[in-house]
């Protein structure tokens, strides 16, 4: 999930870096350099975090419930 969630905000900020860029005014100069920036430092993060979570066996066992048949007949 997030993963997921990281995926579609990195979207939505190419997303708002191209309609930056297409609109023909230069009053967005300092807008887009941020948007790049913004962009940049997301992709950092992104990185670290996904490929902490894909690697890491602690969070594997924290966020993953596995299945039990015996547990389930007790209930």
């Amino acid at each position: 999930m997030f993963i997921g969630a990281t995926v579609a905000i990195l979207i939505g900020q190419i997303l708002l870096i191209l309609i930056y860029y297409s609109v023909k005014t230069s009053d967005l100069s300092t807008v887009r350099k941020d948007a790049v920036t913004q962009l940049t430092r997301s992709l950092v993060y992104a990185f670290i975090w996904i490929t902490f979570i894909m690697k890491s066996d602690r969070v594997k066992q924290i966020f993953t419930c596995p299945y039990n048949k015996e547990e389930l007949k007790q209930r």
